[in-house]
């Protein structure tokens, strides 16, 4: 076995050397004795409070310097994601008419300083009718199925309706927070104790909102990628750290809009 000492496990170890000295002391000594070494015990209590005191400061900047290691990181991790960036957010070309209705699907991250953590979908209807009937079709993970509630109607008036992702058998604080199934399911892509590769820095699931016109003679779909930066997230929740101009860690991409049935 090979024991390495860094400078900062040196100092811990005369702190602790002096603290148990001091401890030893007390315990075994008589008061004679106590007194008499009284000087010798204040020297071993001011070395342990010095060698505390540079311990604390050589940590803050092993700690500084992990942080610098850690942004530079997360810098590389959104250079390497925005290669991909230039995908559009709606896909070319639709097979809806001008008077159907359009749902589109917008997600907004609601875990930072919250109790009950979430993930928001957020559907709106930039169509010319009701959307009705409107479905965000269940998300079936390996760590578990997600399902949504559905919307009677969506109005044609472009304001976003909320909808709340609901996890099965997982603890009811984190029932809403679909990055908690997202996150198990790319770590077990990735593998125990792998690293991901550039094209691992994301992870992607399709997923699909169907609905219908008022009188069910029309069903449209909208399909769209659910975007998670794991390893952008990941770095922000441990260590705390952001770069500038950053992408979100959780977004929709390719929206694509397709008429399933027409009944004339």
């Amino acid at each position: 076995m090979t024991i390495h000492i860094s400078a900062k496990n040196a100092i811990s170890t005369i702190a602790a050397v002096c603290v148990i000295a001091i401890s030893i002391i007390a315990v075994a000594a008589s008061p004679e004795t106590i007194k008499a070494w009284q000087g010798r015990i204040v020297i071993l209590g001011i070395a342990a409070i010095a060698a505390s005191i540079v311990q604390m400061f050589l940590q803050s900047s092993e700690d500084d310097k992990l942080k610098e290691m850690m942004t530079a990181l997360l810098r590389t991790v959104i250079k390497s994601e925005t290669k991909t960036d230039s995908r559009p957010q709606e896909r070319p070309g639709t097979e809806l008419d001008s008077t159907d209705p359009r749902v589109y699907v917008e997600i907004e991250d609601k875990r930072k300083g919250e109790m009950n953590p979430s993930t928001l979908f957020k559907l709106i209807n930039r169509g010319k009718a009701p959307a009705h009937h409107v479905q965000i079709q269940p998300l079936a993970l390996d760590s578990g199925e997600v399902t949504f509630a559905s919307v009677e109607v969506l109005p044609d008036d472009n304001n976003p309706v909320p909808v709340i992702p609901k996890l099965e058998k997982i603890s009811p604080i984190f029932r809403h927070d679909l990055t908690r199934f997202l996150e198990r399911d790319w770590n077990d892509s990735v593998g125990p104790g792998g690293l991901p590769t550039e094209s691992q820095f994301e992870f992607v699931q399709p997923m699909f909102v169907t609905y219908e016109t008022y009188d069910l003679k029309s069903k449209f779909e909208t399909s769209f990628d659910l975007v998670y930066r794991v390893v952008q997230d990941i770095i922000h929740k441990d260590w705390h750290v952001s770069v500038e101009g950053e992408p979100p860690s959780l977004e929709i991409r390719n929206l694509k809009f397709k008429r399933l049935v027409k009944n004339d």
